[in-house]
């Protein structure tokens, strides 16, 4: 990850400059953060299943006509559908 860091304020823009970045890196360390807490999360959740982690994304789809995409998407679409209520 990239840190950017202002080393002066030479102009009065510098401060809302640095503000802003450090708010970016801010959000940017969250996201990586939350992306590797979901990527643990799935592999366990997988290991518990019994799915191998190197298979999942070659399996033989149940029916030919969804790709993983769309059942993703489906998924997404069901739990979205289900938080709301």
């Amino acid at each position: 990850m990239v840190d950017y860091q202002v080393k002066s304020l030479r102009r009065p823009d510098d401060h809302k400059l640095r503000k802003y970045i450090e708010k970016g890196t801010a959000q940017t360390r969250f996201v990586l953060e939350t992306k590797s807490f979901l990527q643990r999360l799935l592999t366990k959740a997988k290991s518990e299943l019994g799915l191998s982690n190197h298979h999942s994304s070659s399996q033989k789809h149940t029916n030919g006509s969804e790709t993983p995409k769309e059942q993703n998407t489906a998924l997404r679409h069901k739990s979205n559908s289900t938080n709301k209520q």
